[in-house]
Formats: C-alpha cells, sequence, structure tokens
C-alpha cells in the first residue's frame, strides 16, 4: 500500500487514508486506476476490493488463532493474485519508495525460501 498509495492526512469516500489504513489506501488506489465502462468498474472494485479485505481478515487471523497450512497455502496465492491485479493498473513507479526497506524485504525472502524461523 505504501508504494502504490501513499498515506496522507485526508479521507475519500469516508475513508481515512493514513498511515495505518492500508486497506483504505489500497481501495483509493484502485478506484483511482480502474478504467473502462462504468458498471464493469464498479464489478472490478467490489472484487478487489472485497479480496483486500478478506485476505486483511484471514492473514490478521494468525495472530489470534492457529492457520492450517492449506489456508497458508491460499493466503500466499491469493496474495500474489492481488498483487499482480494491483501492479498492472499502473505503469511502474519512476521513483523506488521501498529503497529503505530493500535488504530487509530480501533477507526475509530468503529466511522464508530456506525455511529458517521469521523474527
Amino acid at each position: 500500500a505504501d508504494a502504490l498509495y501513499p498515506a496522507r492526512d485526508q479521507t475519500k469516500k469516508g475513508r481515512d487514508l493514513g498511515r495505518l489504513a492500508y486497506r483504505n489506501r489500497l481501495w483509493a488506489y484502485v478506484e483511482e486506476n480502474l478504467s473502462g465502462q462504468a458498471e464493469l468498474v464498479i464489478a472490478q472494485l467490489q472484487d478487489v476490493g472485497k479480496r483486500i479485505d478478506s485476505l486483511g481478515q484471514l492473514a490478521n487471523k494468525g495472530v489470534h488463532a492457529r492457520v492450517s497450512k492449506s489456508e497458508i497455502r491460499r493466503l500466499i496465492a491469493a496474495l500474489l493474485i492481488l498483487s499482480y491485479d494491483l501492479l498492472m493498473m499502473t505503469e511502474p513507479p519512476l521513483v523506488r519508495p521501498m529503497e529503505p526497506l530493500a535488504e530487509d524485504i530480501v533477507d526475509f525472502a530468503k529466511k522464508v525460501v530456506r525455511k529458517e524461523p521469521i523474527e
């Protein structure tokens, strides 16, 4: 969400767009970047928005309850598909806003691949 739609001190359609409101910012990003016939755009927006909300809820489930391996696999697959859909809505950014975190992201990915414990 930070890379696609950075936090702002404002609201859009009653949704907070602050730093912690990543789901709202993803919704706003989708709303601004969908194009086409009105009915199709609304259907796409609702589909992507529901996936954003559902994935957030499933990801947070692991904080409060045990999550099965099959749920984790479905979550990862759904996150990959959603990420692809979001990234294909616009041209790639010219600025790399995640640059300060790049080393940590690479380290995290390596640990996942090597099946090491994540701190």
